[in-house]
């Protein structure tokens, strides 16, 4: 079995801590995929202002019933660190105690006892000042420009040509740069597939005038996403051929100033989402096109249960890398899920994340969850791939933090 208990992590993708117990993060989570179903997802990360959800009960005793692996493992691990009974109510009054002492020190703590040496936050569309209280020396940050794709943002700013809209995306994206941003995330997967099509100027622009002559039937609105208008099947057109001509747009800007794009594959667990449009096969219309040559490409969270499609991508594709993050909520599946992209995908385009939200206990229990799953599976691996134990060793040490110090911008190697 190899040992990877000393290995430096780097978390590529997590979100921001905050400061309430674990109680509290079930609550917001269940409370915030329902509301995400409903349409009212309130209006930032932290989840502080979500309307009561008509289905709270059912979505508690389906997401957070006692046998539910994800919550029923972090609180046992939560418990475990603090030194107290694996319950919600003593967690929480120790946790509590903790924090008052200050917040960043406590984050510290948690960052300290994973070896978690950096974090790569997703801000979610704030800027750095999102990231006030976590300790300045263990993050980079990733902006969000997901509510920047929707035609329906620059018509209601009063743009309706195309070079004032592009002007007006660049202008978002400079003051991230100029903040210190590494990177930049997409998820356009929670609201419509995958598939990038390559319009050209003059059709971007004839789609934002027709769009902008539409009034939507509905809109679909979330602090992830933007507004996002729901069209007749012309205008839809249209607003697709613009939209995806902005993506293209943000990608190529990627490139140029040598940042990342990260890009939401696979399911969260939220009913809203159509699982076959983030199949992260789709992506091969953007990752194919020459002119992305330029950009570092991410799919974050496996693309699972698309996992296989998601390693393959990474096999083809010199400039596209793997995400994990996320697949530690599915723990009776994450061997499997490690297996399959790491008999696949070369070892060196794979990237440890947690997806961690509101508590900083999901970080290291992301951590530590992964630490054993990976020794287990790369020690399995070692014989069908020809790897010496030094070798499987090597290979966790990049999966856990080497590769993404190799591809985040101004990260030391």
């Amino acid at each position: 079995m190899i040992d990877l208990t000393d290995a430096g992590v780097v978390d590529f993708h997590a979100h921001m801590s905050l400061q309430i117990g674990v109680g509290e993060l079930i609550r917001r989570d269940v409370t915030a995929q329902l509301n995400l179903f409903h349409g009212t997802p309130g209006t930032s990360y932290r989840w502080d202002d979500l309307e009561p959800a008509p289905d709270y009960e059912r979505g508690m005793a389906q997401w957070a019933h006692p046998l539910n692996s994800q919550y029923r493992m972090l609180i046992r691990y939560v418990a475990g660190a603090l030194g107290c009974e694996p319950d919600v109510v003593e967690i929480d009054e120790t946790l509590s105690a903790t924090m008052e002492q200050g917040f960043s020190m406590y984050l510290e703590s948690v960052l300290d006892r994973e070896r978690i040496d950096l974090v790569v936050l997703d801000l979610l569309g704030e800027l750095r000042d999102g990231a006030a209280g976590f300790p300045d020396d263990r993050y980079v940050w990733i902006y969000g420009i997901t509510p920047l794709l929707s035609p329906l943002a620059v018509i209601e700013s009063g743009i309706t040509s195309l070079d004032d809209a592009i002007r007006w995306v660049d202008e978002s994206i400079d003051s991230a740069v100029a903040q210190g941003c590494v990177g930049f995330k997409n998820l356009m997967g929670y609201y419509r597939a995958l598939d990038v099509s390559r319009p050209t100027a003059d059709e971007a622009a004839s789609g934002l005038r027709q769009v902008a002559a539409t009034p939507p039937a509905d809109v679909k609105e979330s602090f992830l996403y933007g507004r996002v208008g729901i069209y007749d099947e012309a205008a839809g057109r249209a607003a697709r051929a613009y939209e995806d001509f902005v993506i293209r747009h943000i990608v190529a800007r990627a490139g140029d100033l040598g940042l990342l794009q990260l890009i939401h594959t696979g399911a969260q667990y939220s009913p809203n989402q159509n699982l076959h449009a983030a199949d992260p096969a789709r992506l091969f219309s953007l990752f194919s096109d020459p002119a992305s040559n330029g950009t570092t490409f991410v799919m974050l969270h496996a693309g699972a249960p698309y996992h296989e499609n998601a390693a393959y991508m990474a096999w083809q594709f010199p400039n596209v890398y793997v995400d994990l993050s996320h697949t530690m909520r599915i723990p009776g599946r994450l061997n499997s899920i490690l297996s399959t992209i790491l008999s696949i995908a070369p070892a060196h385009k794979v990237l440890y994340g947690s997806d961690s939200y509101a508590s900083a206990e999901w970080l290291g229990y992301s951590a530590h969850r992964m630490r054993k799953h990976l020794a287990l599976v790369l020690s399995d691996l070692s014989a069908d791939l020809e790897w010496t134990e030094a070798e499987a060793e090597q290979a966790g040490r990049m999966v856990l933090g080497d590769n993404a110090r190799a591809i985040l911008p101004g990260v030391a190697r």
